[in-house]
């Protein structure tokens, strides 16, 4: 029901009474749940419509489209809006789709490519940033499996990204709402109040209807942008997810050379989850406070913004991209004309068209009542088959192991002679080190224990 609440006032359907208890017997049906299981009551409905903020629904007059004439005008409110928060406190968030990974490829595989079930390589990424470029928030990915299994070994709170997952991968409200609620905890934490700019992509609606009262934000400040002007207004838009996205592709060009120079089996060495997870989180880091600023200037939003500084970030921040995309190319062309392996040109030409694909990639969607039945029943049955075959179990590392590796990097670390490795950094490792050492003492006593009372 929250899912049909969402994407009907997206619509901009007005909801009744009538209309909520109406659908919500069909839903019912659906699902095959009997009437004398569930009554439909007036109190029912009350309290359906408390949790779902539908009391603060009403139909958006600015629904349409955003005429290029009005822009100017929309500039200017916004530029009077920010001009109340220094630069540092003014955010941007947008949600992006990304395929983190190439579909099987009949050209790159030493064996026939049969009978392969769709490749699920489509995930959602939210990534934030100030108007300085100076607080990149942590990105938020959503998968289609709660626990993938290159998870399974993982404490998720150790991942560089805020894993959340749903069927479709797709941003929802609930989502959302649980991102803004962060924000506000964390800025709480900081004694920070900011001003947080959002897109009216339908997955926002509910938290736009009242962020305020129902959510208790109270050191964020959501400002919804002007229906459909988001490629003009919305800094995220204007650069910095094309440039994330350059970073991530020349990660994944990389990591796809490492494989072919090792011999290795590209269809079946497929990247997974975590891997793109670390991937998509070094390209975040790798987006520059550069380029950042030059796309928020480039979108004439910030106060005291002219004409010149918009016609001057928007040809820096082009030939920004083009500097990191061309990285990208050299790197593949590189690879297609230098090698002397048979499938080094059938490689660089899978990878040019990986790295080519402009198309838009749905971050959420509009569902009828069957979508919406369709996806549940998914997430009910996820738990049978939550992730992708051919993706192995994380082996778990054991405390032997980490011992010597972290003694074998240590070694290493004392015996260089450069710059870079300085002493403060291997106090890290060797503190590490001694914290492993504990835990394998602390195991051993454990065993012990255990041993004496069997």
């Amino acid at each position: 029901m929250s899912l049909w609440v969402e994407n009907v006032t997206a619509g901009g359907v007005t909801l009744t009474d009538l209309l909520i208890k109406e659908k919500a017997k069909v839903f019912a049906q659906a699902f095959n749940i009997q009437e004398s299981e569930l009554m439909f009551s007036n109190g029912w409905l009350e309290k359906f419509k408390k949790r779902n903020n539908i009391q603060r629904y009403r139909a958006h007059g600015e629904a349409g489209s955003a005429p290029l004439e009005s822009l100017t005008e929309e500039r200017t409110k916004l530029r009077r809006l920010l001009g109340r928060f220094t630069l540092d406190r003014i955010y941007n968030i947008d949600e992006t789709g990304l395929f983190y990974r190439m579909p099987p490829n009949q050209t790159l595989s030493s064996k026939p490519v049969l009978g392969q079930k769709k490749d699920k390589t489509r995930i959602t990424v939210l990534l934030g940033v100030n108007a300085t470029g100076t607080d990149k928030l942590m990105p938020w990915v959503i998968g289609n499996a709660k626990r993938p299994r290159p998870f399974s070994r993982i404490n998720l709170q150790r991942l560089p990204v805020h894993y959340r997952a749903n069927p479709k991968a797709w941003m929802n409200s609930s989502i959302f709402e649980e991102i803004l609620r962060h924000l506000d905890n964390h800025f709480r934490a900081q004694n920070k109040k900011i001003l947080l700019l959002v897109d009216n992509a339908s997955s926002h609606i509910s938290s736009q209807q009242g962020n305020s009262d129902v959510l208790n934000l109270t050191h964020v400040e959501v400002a919804f942008l002007p229906p459909n002007t988001t490629s003009h207004l919305q800094p995220l838009d204007a650069g910095v997810i094309k440039s994330f996205k350059a970073h991530y592709k020349r990660n994944y060009c990389r990591h796809i050379l490492k494989l072919f120079e090792e011999g290795k089996d590209i269809n079946k060495e497929k990247v997974n989850i975590k891997e793109a997870v670390d991937y998509l989180a070094d390209a975040w880091e790798n987006v520059s406070s550069d380029t950042i600023f030059n796309c928020w200037v480039k979108t004439g939003i910030l106060p005291s913004t002219n004409d010149n500084d918009i016609a001057n970030a928007t040809q820096i921040q082009q030939d920004i991209l083009d500097n990191e995309v061309g990285d990208t190319n050299q790197f593949i062309e590189d690879l297609g004309a230098a090698s002397d392996k048979p499938l080094a040109a059938s490689l660089a030409d899978a990878l040019n068209d990986f790295c080519d694909l402009k198309e838009e990639i749905l971050t959420e969607d509009v569902l009828n009542e069957n979508d919406i039945i369709k996806l549940i029943q998914e997430e009910m049955n996820e738990e049978k088959d939550n992730s992708d075959d051919s993706e192995d179990d994380l082996v778990l590392v054991s405390l032997d192991d980490a011992i010597k590796s972290l003694q074998t990097w240590v070694t290493f670390f004392e015996q260089q002679e450069m710059d870079e490795f300085k002493n403060e950094d291997v106090r890290v490792f060797k503190k590490y080190l001694k914290t492993v050492h504990e835990l394998k003492i602390q195991a051993k006593k454990q065993v012990q224990i255990t041993n004496f009372f069997s």
